[in-house]
């Protein structure tokens, strides 16, 4: 996993109950990213306390050191038509 520097973070409050509200707050009309994991799963284990404590410590490490993983950088993007003219990119 590459791992690239941020120049400069605020250190950051995490909580186990924030983490919990935001995951719980998930779109789950959206599709997985590109790890595979479907946001209506991730809501479902937010209701695990050990799943939730286990996603705090990963963002507070992430904080500590400073530094994302270069992965979260990556997002799967298809332009979508809606209607009108194919040539056109203002009906994407």
């Amino acid at each position: 996993m590459d791992i690239i520097a941020v120049k400069q973070i605020d250190p950051l409050i995490i909580s186990d109950y924030d983490v919990k509200n935001e995951l719980l707050a998930l779109d789950v009309s959206k599709c997985a990213g590109p790890d595979g994991v479907h946001p209506k799963i991730v809501r479902i284990l937010a209701g695990n306390d050990n799943f939730v404590s286990a996603v705090t410590a990963l963002y507070r490490s992430i904080s500590d050191v400073r530094q994302f993983p270069e992965t979260w950088k990556r997002a799967i993007i298809i332009a979508l038509h809606k209607m009108g003219a194919f040539s056109d990119a203002g009906n994407y």
